[in-house]
């Protein structure tokens, strides 16, 4: 089979279907990073002493202890997160291209040729994510009776807490169906085959 008998689309479904374990621990590690990266932001609010082990309002906080709170949040997500995330994919990946029959390799290595041509960037859908985050965000702090509350009189773990559970909420309301939705889209293409 040639690559120019080859869609994008009956491609990717090719691929899918020959490494399906693969893709499967690519997406473990995908789950794995997103949990790390925000199980590190708890620890880091909640255990540094840059914020007062999470007791600070946000007028405790100054330009320089804003800067310093942000290295030492990167740091920890580089060292338990970036890393390991690092290490993981690489030897996923590394693995996986170690095993590829060399026709295969061939047919990727031309179809990243042609695609790198045609590659566009867009990044309309994260403004879109950002501002629904926003106002399930306004909900959940006006469902606490602190819409109208002064920052400087809670502790600013609070505000970060919230936010993350707007993410956690949106994630679960529209993550779960279009999981089930995209599994079950996968299955019927894939069987169609």
């Amino acid at each position: 089979m040639s690559d120019e008998d080859i869609t994008d689309y009956s491609f990717l479904k090719l691929m899918l279907q020959k490494h399906w374990k693969a893709g499967i621990l690519l997406v473990i590690g995908i789950v794995g990073v997103v949990v790390g990266a925000i199980l590190t932001l708890y620890f880091v609010i909640v255990k540094s002493d840059i914020g007062g082990y999470g007791n600070w309002t946000i007028g405790d906080f100054s330009f320089g202890t804003v800067i310093i709170f942000l290295l030492w949040l990167a740091l920890w997500e580089l060292l338990f997160v970036g890393i390991p995330a690092a290490v993981y994919f690489g030897l996923t990946v590394g693995l996986w291209w170690y095993r590829l029959p060399q026709e295969e390799k061939e047919l990727l290595k031309q179809k990243r040729g042609k695609e790198e041509g045609i590659r566009q960037k867009s990044n309309a859908a994260g403004g879109v994510f950002g501002f629904i985050v926003f106002i399930v965000f306004l909900i959940l702090i006006s469902i606490d009776g602190n819409l109208f509350t002064r920052f400087n009189s809670i502790a600013y773990t609070y505000w970060i807490i919230k936010l993350l559970w707007a993410v956690f909420w949106i994630l679960i309301v529209v993550g779960i169906p279009g999981l089930i939705v995209g599994i079950v889209y996968l299955r019927k293409k894939l069987k169609t085959a």
